[in-house]
Parts: C-alpha cells; structure tokens; sequence
C-alpha cells in the first residue's frame, strides 16, 4: 500500500512539494527558532515583541470588548505587522528557492525532536515596558487572508490565523464593566467562578477571534493572589493603605501617579505569570497559554509517559473512552470490545466528588461554619491509579466478590451492584444515589454501584450488602512485587 500511494504522490508531482517542504523546515531551522514537532506539524516560535501599556481612565463608562481589542491591537500593530511581512517572505523565498541537493531523501522524522536553546526565558529586564502617550481609538481592520503564489502546478497557500488573548485575574471582575458583558457572558464558560473561552471562540471583533485566559486558574492553591504570583518573578504587586484598597476613587484623586503604577503593574503581574506559563506549554509541545495549572501539569504528564513509551490508557484513537457518544454506537462498541459492553456500569459508578467538614471542619455555635479543605486531595488519590489490563477484564459473581481481598478492591477498576442498608442511627452513610440529574444523597439503604473503596468503607461502617455482581479490571503489573 505504501509503494501504492508513493506511485501515486509521484505520478501527481507531490514529491517535488515535498523535497520543497522539506527544504524550508530545514532553512527555517537553521535560523535558529524555537520549536517542536507534533502529530505531523513543526511549530516554531518568534520573540515577542516589546511590552507596552496603556492607561485610560476617562469615558470607562462607555467602553466595550471591541474597543479593548482595538487599544490591544494598536499597541503591537507595528512590530506584529512586520513580523507577518517577515515570516511571509522568508516561507516564501525559502519554499521557491529549493535548496535541497537533488536525489535527497532527507526526513524530518529524523532531526531533534524539538530545540527550545533560543527560547528566551521571561526575566526582570524583559519586564521593562513603554508606554504609549496616545492611541487610535479603532485599529485597522484586519481579516484571517490567505496569501498565493507559484505557478498552478505548484500552488501554495499561506493561512493567517489571527488570535487575540485577553488575559485578566479574576475576570468577571474584569469584564463585568464592559457595557456588552451581557453578551459575551453568553459566549463564554465559567470554570471555577472564572470566565474563559473553551474550543473555539463565539467572540470576534477587527478580523479577531478573542481567546479569554484568567491567572487566577494558572496559580496553585493559597497562592492566588497577584502579590503572590509577583513575588514569584521579583516584580512585586505595590502596596496600598487600607483606606485606598477600599476606595481606589479616592487614591486616584489624592495620588494619580501611584494609582497608574499600581494598576499598570497588576496588568503587568498578570502578562508575566500567563506569558512564562505559555513558554513551560511550549517545551511540552503545546502552543497555547494553557487554560489551568492541571493542563499544563497533564500536558507533562503526558510528555513524560511518551518519553517512557506509555501509549495512555485509550483502546482506540477513534472512540475515546469517556466519549459517549461514540462508546454507545454499535461502531463504538466494536472497537471496544468488552470493554465497551460493561462501560455503563464504571459510568453508574461515578457520583463525582462529596464535599463535607463533618470530621476536620469546625463549628464554633455561631452562624459560621469552617471548611478545611485537604490539598490535593484528588491528585493524592489518582497517584494510585494504574494502567487498566483489558486482557483480564471479566465479570464477577457475587461470591467472587466477597472473596476479594482488600489490595485486590483498592488497586484494580471494581465496580460492584449493590442493595445496601445502614444500622438505624448510622449518621453518616457514605454511599451516594442520585434523585435527580444533577444531585445526590446519602440514604440508610438503597441500590447503588460501588467501587472498591466504597465497598470496604461501607462495610467498615457496618451495612449490609446484598452483592447483585461486579466487574473488574485489574491493573497491569511489571511483576508480581506490584
């Protein structure tokens, strides 16, 4: 099939578009920028331009999200449009000229597969900025074009995608000014009480799809606070009185020059911690400010199970498990395998995570209550979690079940149908049934799908358990030791 479809590319001329290729991937890597090849594509890195801000304090009352975009866009408009120029004459000259020697079979799959030596690090004197003393109030417009040249046998495109990062910390703080909040409140998502935009973005203005980021997700619990994350990179957040923090009118009217710094630094805070946090991204082949801090963390984890040849726990690259949109069709069902036909009794299972402070969290007799939340409580908890063997996935008896052994319920996938009932006075019962589709409760008996350690902890608590069956999949094991 392969000598096929080689016979077929040459007979078309792709060859030569290919030794072209493979021409400028060469000559654009030996400029010496940034990058990393990923699923077929290689993605380079250019310096950023200078950092410059902007302060208005007049006609706020007036402002909307298009405005936002176009003082964003004057501000790099002049270093931005040189760059396109840049890059689009380098591609070109590059790709037209063909400097491959004849004959070469050179393959990309062979080169680094990445070079990050030029990436230039976020530090103290890149924080320096200028500042614009004026802006046009609308910047030029500009639409996503496609550029073409050669001649038709050997047409190429250019595709410009144009993106525009709004990044805020707290930014339904942040956007709730804008007199058109009410509709981009519509075309945005909130994760943990957060505004950002998820896939692709609804919202464009000037030719610009905005791509909505919030610091406040890309900073570890206790330190979320932009003095926090300043102190990280040596650029502290500047202090205030009380009074002030409280009424920044009248910081603004007793000391303008202190209020611009302070609001300007808090912008810049935010530029730095996003700006650094998108280089980490892009040594992990990533080439987006990632949306949380576990996205960026997953992103490694899965650069790291790829360096030690971990494929991931998928079955198939085309029907994802956790996708059910896919797993219930009978196409889906055949790429799973077995697997697939119990899948619903692992997603009967899942009731989410249960909040509570009934044995660490503190009730003082007055209105307030005290929640003392266990870090990385999550995290803790998957680190024991290992890689399903489907080989062995199989259905159990009710008998088989209570032969389990207490390693064999904790360190496997278990789910196991239940009829449960707690002793009279039980005053926490632990397992959780939906009465709704979005809430649950903790009954003294019911029927439920439990995992292992819902199983073991019930019977701690002594309830008793009519055991309907089960299904386990058991982990995969370097050795018996595991």
């Amino acid at each position: 099939m392969d000598s096929l479809i080689s016979a077929v590319r040459a007979k078309r001329g792709y060859d030569k578009n290919d030794e072209r290729l493979r021409a400028l991937y060469k000559n654009i890597r030996s400029t010496g920028l940034p990058y990393y090849k990923s699923n077929g594509r290689v993605l380079f890195s250019y310096e950023r331009s200078p950092t410059q801000t902007y302060f208005k304090t007049s006609d706020l009352e007036k402002l909307n999200l298009s405005e936002v975009m176009s003082i964003g866009l004057s501000l790099g408009s002049g270093f931005v449009d040189e760059r396109e120029k840049e890059v689009i004459s380098m591609l070109k000259e590059n790709y037209l000229e063909n400097i491959v020697e004849k004959g070469s079979k050179e393959s990309i799959d062979y080169d680094l597969d990445s070079n990050f030596t030029n990436l230039k690090s976020m530090s103290k004197e890149s924080f320096e900025q200028t500042e614009l003393s004026s802006i046009s109030s609308i910047a030029p417009s500009a639409k996503a074009e496609r550029k073409i040249w050669g001649d038709l046998e050997q047409r190429q495109r250019i595709i410009v995608k144009r993106n525009f990062h709004l990044i805020g910390h707290l930014t339904q703080a942040d956007l709730c000014f804008l007199t058109d909040f009410e509709s981009i409140s519509k075309n945005v998502k909130i994760i943990g009480k957060n505004l950002v935009t998820l896939g692709k973005s609804k919202i464009s203005h000037h030719g610009y799809k905005l791509i909505l980021n919030d610091t406040m997700l890309l900073a570890p619990g206790g330190k979320k606070s932009l003095a926090a994350i300043g102190s990280v990179y040596g650029y502290p957040k500047l202090s205030l009185s009380v009074r002030h923090v409280e009424k920044m009118s009248e910081l603004l009217e007793e000391n303008p020059t202190l209020f611009k710094e302070y609001a300007l630094r808090d912008a810049v805070i935010c530029l730095i911690h996003a700006l650094s946090l998108e280089d980490a991204h892009f040594k992990l082949h990533k080439s987006t400010i990632p949306l949380t801090l576990s996205l960026l963390g997953g992103s490694n984890l899965s650069k790291a199970w790829l360096a030690k040849g971990y494929t991931g726990y998928q079955i198939s690259k085309d029907t994802l498990l956790g996708d059910s949109r896919k797993t219930t069709t009978p196409k889906g069902l055949m790429e799973l395998g077995p697997t697939g036909l119990v899948l619903n009794n692992y997603i009967a299972n899942y009731k989410g995570g249960r909040n509570e402070s009934f044995m660490i969290g503190e009730d003082n007799g007055e209105t307030i209550w005290k929640d003392y939340d266990l870090t990385a409580a999550y995290t803790t908890a998957m680190c024991m979690m290992g890689n399903p063997n489907y080989n062995l996935l199989r259905n159990l008896t009710p008998v088989e079940v209570k032969d389990m052994s207490f390693k064999e319920l904790i360190y496997s996938y278990t789910a196991i149908n239940v009829k449960f009932s707690y002793p009279e006075g039980t005053k926490y019962p632990s397992i959780p049934v939906y009465v709704d589709q979005t809430s649950t409760v903790y009954p003294l008996n019911g029927e439920a799908v439990l995992s292992g350690s819902e199983y073991i902890l019930a019977q701690r608590q002594d309830c008793h358990l009519e055991v309907l069956g089960g299904t386990l999949l058991p982990y995969t094991y370097k050795s018996r030791e595991e």
